[in-house]
């Protein structure tokens, strides 16, 4: 992970600014940013910092977290998209073979 105190670290609201507008001419909200780093979109997490108590992004990791983005689907190293009963049919596999004394 780069290191964000290399970086110009910029506040969150700052960093909802630089996003610019989003659907219907909205400008972004730094709840939005907050989110992209806790929650994330499919899997992709913002990087931040803690500067005295108040959350830090940069401007690269904005970058970053937008080309991660663009590229997921093209990314061989993303998680594979399944449904939860394949995922259930999964787990029900790995414990069968468990059982059975296989790993």
């Amino acid at each position: 992970m780069p290191d964000l105190l290399r970086e110009r670290p910029i506040p969150f609201t700052d960093a909802a600014r630089w996003c610019g507008r989003r659907r219907g001419g909205r400008p972004t909200h730094v709840a939005t940013i907050r989110r992209w780093c806790d929650t994330g979109i499919r899997g992709v997490k913002l990087e931040f910092i803690c500067v005295g108590g108040i959350r830090h992004t940069s401007v690269s990791a904005l970058r970053r977290f937008f080309h991660r983005l663009t590229t997921f689907g093209s990314d061989v190293s993303a998680p594979p998209n399944r449904t939860l009963g394949a995922r259930d049919q999964d787990i029900a596999r790995a414990e069968r073979a468990l059982a059975n004394g296989g790993f």
